[in-house]
């Protein structure tokens, strides 16, 4: 009897044990459970974190993700490790870069080996234009002297926005600046006297300004006595470098209403003479250092005897020059017409190219073109017309 008793309380202790046989098992949990990048500006990137949690007690090893029914390509998401221990988690970057405006949306695949093997995260994003924002106001410079501006943005940094929030500049912006000089010209420079020359304060006029790739050249009307054509040169900020030479012969004969251009390596002149009466047509080159070289070359085809405006262009396609000018009858003349001719690189006439009854011509070439702009009268006043030769 007393054995007995003894046997129940072992196997009444035995039925008591806990059981501790566990089962193997990968989980795989993500955090958050969706994305939402909201509104995003067109052309800005931005990333959100999605973290991956193995939450079981063995080790996932066949771990990998993939984009799925994505509206664009807009979305590019990190490699993740392929294997991932029991409790340990890791952070994949999702990048968001749209080019255009609109709504997109993508599907975050992962597979695994876990026990659940496959895991789907939504995205959604909406990209927008960027905002228009005003500039701050302040110019990159002290305010000049010149004119307020118009309130329009500045012209250095375009913004889309309104204009400046801060003071008018008084000038130009985001070009010229005021130097503090002589001028009296709103949003010019430094203005120098045309008495910088050489024998002091001789007048001029009828100046004609190029830019030779290292200093500017004006051609102008010496009136000191009678009237002849001089060559000067400038130093890019127009301080005067004391060389001043003659282009038309110093005779005490009338030479003046000069044009020149530049053609790389001298120059070409043409203006008014009266070495012939009535006064004819003129052309003389000179080289880089603005001596005159070559034979002076008249022009013939000025008809009548009241010439004004010549204006030069250089073709350097066909290595000649065009000219082109206005004459009357008369200095207060009822009839006018504007001439055209082309010289050759030495300065001789290669030719009439055309004539017509109209007045102010503006020459220049392109592309082996010479374009002439002009004035036709009409009942009201003028109309501006463009007249192209070819040669």
């Amino acid at each position: 009897m007393k054995l007995h008793r003894t046997l129940l309380v072992l196997l009444f202790a035995a039925a008591c044990q806990p059981n501790t046989v566990s089962h193997a098992y990968a989980r795989l949990e993500t955090s958050p459970a969706a994305l939402d990048f909201g509104q995003r500006d067109v052309g800005s990137s931005s990333s959100l974190g999605l973290t991956l949690t193995n939450s079981g007690n063995r080790t996932i090893t066949s771990l990998a993700v993939s984009l799925e029914a994505g509206t664009r390509p807009v979305f590019s998401l990190s490699a993740p490790p392929a294997t991932l221990e029991a409790g340990a988690s890791v952070t994949l970057n999702l990048t968001y870069l749209p080019a255009e405006e609109g709504a997109d949306g993508v599907t975050i695949h992962l597979s695994s080996d876990a026990d659940d093997p496959d895991v789907r995260i939504a995205v959604a994003a909406r990209a927008v234009r960027p905002s228009a924002t005003p500039d701050a106001g302040a110019d990159a410079g002290a305010p000049d002297a010149g004119e307020p501006d118009s309130g329009l943005p500045d012209a250095a940094v375009p913004d889309s926005g309104a204009a400046d929030a801060g003071p008018a500049d008084a000038g130009r912006d985001g070009g010229f600046t005021w130097d503090g000089g002589n001028s009296t010209c709103p949003g010019a420079s430094d203005v120098r006297d045309l008495s910088w020359l050489p024998d002091g304060g001789r007048p001029g006029a009828y100046p004609i300004v190029s830019w030779t790739g290292s200093q500017l050249a004006v051609t102008w009307t010496n009136s000191a006595g009678p009237l002849d054509v001089d060559l000067t040169f400038l130093a890019p900020d127009g301080t005067p470098t004391g060389v001043t030479r003659p282009i038309s012969p110093v005779d005490n004969i009338f030479s003046a209403l000069a044009n020149h251009a530049w053609t790389g390596s001298g120059f070409g002149v043409a203006y008014v003479d009266a070495r012939t009466s009535p006064h004819g047509l003129y052309f003389t080159r000179a080289n880089a250092s603005g001596v005159a070289i070559g034979t002076d070359h008249s022009i013939p085809q000025a008809y009548r005897p009241y010439l004004d405006h010549p204006n030069v262009a250089w073709n350097p396609l066909d290595s000649e020059y065009g000219v082109a000018w206005f004459e009357a009858d008369s200095i207060n003349g009822s009839i006018y017409s504007v001439g055209f001719n082309r010289l050759d690189q030495t300065g001789a006439p290669a030719g009439l190219s055309g004539t017509a009854p109209v007045l102010e011509p503006s020459i220049t070439v392109a592309n082996g073109l010479a374009a002439v702009v002009y004035l036709v009268s009409n009942a009201t006043g003028y109309d501006a017309r463009v007249a192209v030769f070819q040669p």
